[in-house]
């Protein structure tokens, strides 16, 4: 930051600023427990279920990419919650949510509903990092 915009910061962070900043952190928890349970509880279910096999398959992905994706899933949702590398999980994540997307927006199945859903959890996500950004910059100039 330059020294003028220091400054500025600095006189904007009042009170009411820093109670904002306990609701960004809420924000970020909640964001973090809503998409990475979510997911996480998806990454499960490659494993377990028999429900993601056959789907897998019959979107033309060999049944290794199912359990590769599963663990991804669930690796990148705990890490999350770990804050040096949250970010990078976070973007890990929308990747994979985003190839979700392309996938059920190019190959439609009715047991799978609404094909917009991995789009919220990239919304979510990219909030989850914008606000932990946000955060860390304002611990950086206080």
């Amino acid at each position: 930051m330059h020294a003028t915009t220091d400054t500025a910061y600095r006189c904007a962070m009042t009170r009411s600023s820093r109670l904002g900043s306990r609701s960004r952190v809420g924000l970020i928890y909640l964001g973090t427990l809503v998409a990475g349970g979510s997911i996480a509880l998806s990454g499960l279910g490659k494993f377990t279920g028999h429900f993601w096999q056959p789907l897998f398959l019959a979107w033309g992905y060999p049944l290794w990419f199912c359990y590769s994706i599963g663990a991804a899933e669930i690796v990148a949702s705990i890490s999350l919650f770990v804050a040096p590398i949250a970010t990078y999980a976070g973007v890990v994540l929308a990747a994979i949510m985003l190839g979700a997307f392309y996938t059920l927006v190019s190959h439609p199945t009715p047991q799978m509903g609404w094909s917009g859903r991995p789009l919220i959890y990239v919304a979510i996500i990219g909030l989850v990092i914008v606000l932990r950004w946000a955060r860390e910059k304002d611990r950086a100039v206080a």
